[in-house]
């Protein structure tokens, strides 16, 4: 019996021949049953995934809006500046860190979401073949 080989999870799906007999495209088609019921929890951690992506972009533009409205002259002080007011600087500094925390959290969650979509696309069309 010919298999497709998946060589990112060492698992083998069997291929489909119409010449085969009845037991073997039972076979065949429970595997396919199951790697259909795993696809539906890989969408929900994707769905999850892009839940992350979207609120760690908005967390980012608020924290980039806020920071360019109200502190948009606070800058990091050195010995030759004007002094800045300490909240001031201690707020920028926090918003500053936020949008870098969210935007690292986006591309994480962009790369998960866009590397478990190519994997499903690939089991698909390894399904079909």
């Amino acid at each position: 019996m010919p298999f497709l080989v998946n060589r990112r999870q060492r698992r083998s799906v069997p291929a489909f021949d119409p010449h085969q007999s009845l037991a073997v495209r039972r076979q065949y088609h429970v595997a396919e049953k199951e790697f259909e019921e795993n696809a539906e929890e890989n969408a929900m951690s994707t769905r999850a995934a892009v839940k992350l992506l979207l609120l760690s972009l908005v967390a980012f533009a608020v924290a980039f809006a806020i920071r360019r409205t109200f502190l948009w002259e606070v800058a990091p002080v050195s010995w030759d500046q004007p002094q800045q007011s300490l909240w001031a600087l201690g707020t920028a500094f926090l918003l500053r860190s936020i949008e870098n925390l969210a935007g690292a959290v986006a591309l994480i969650a962009l790369a998960f979401v866009l590397g478990r979509a190519l994997l499903l696309r690939h089991h698909r069309r390894a399904l079909k073949n």
